[in-house]
């Protein structure tokens, strides 16, 4: 079970739990008062629970964060995401990479390392749907026609990195020191081809 490193700082999303057997959200200024609010709110409204109260609004807490935020924030292992958010940032970042590849004459991974990647790809927890504006999805989703035809049997499982927001059919065809290039401050899983350490 996650749990937060440090409970004097407000994690992002700042100190708030959302009841979820009634849906409402419930904040404080710490993490102290939080459990006492959730806890009063609860008896208030005749709600039983089981087991530790600071622990269910950790492991929530922990729940929302994204890949990266959790690794910062929290201790316990990575709880995958159900989708990633792909904004501005993430597309610029990708076709910031993908530009310096191109310019400095591409060059793709050997095919059978490619389906190796993608395999690994299209079986993990961190293969989410994007989510964002239409706009980010349709550049990153066009990024694969650099690729001039090139393919895996997975490519219909893959989707994008719930880590690094990288497109899928893209990344498992690029050098590994190309896409180290803009994925500095990213955590991969242990099963990762991107894991560096």
């Amino acid at each position: 079970m996650m749990h937060l490193r440090d409970l004097t700082v407000a994690p992002p999303g700042s100190w708030s739990f959302k009841d979820p057997t009634t849906g409402i959200r419930i904040s404080a200024t710490t993490y102290n008062d939080l459990v006492r609010n959730v806890q009063q709110f609860r008896r208030n409204n005749g709600i039983t629970w089981e087991g530790s109260l600071g622990a269910e609004i950790q492991q929530q807490i922990c729940g929302r964060l994204n890949a990266v935020d959790q690794v910062a924030n929290c201790s316990g292992g990575l709880i995958p995401p159900t989708h990633r958010s792909v904004g501005a940032k993430d597309v610029m970042r990708f076709l910031s990479v993908m530009g310096s590849w191109v310019s400095s004459g591409g060059g793709f991974v050997e095919q059978e390392e490619a389906e190796r990647r993608a395999a690994i790809c299209a079986g993990c927890s961190f293969n989410v749907e994007a989510a964002g504006c239409s706009v980010c999805q349709d550049i990153a989703g066009n990024v694969a026609k650099v690729l001039g035809g090139r393919s895996t049997p997975h490519d219909a499982q893959l989707k994008n990195c719930g880590i690094c927001g990288c497109e899928g059919k893209s990344s498992v065809h690029m050098p590994l020191d190309t896409l180290k290039a803009g994925s500095s401050g990213y955590e991969y899983p242990t099963w990762c081809w991107r894991r560096t350490r």
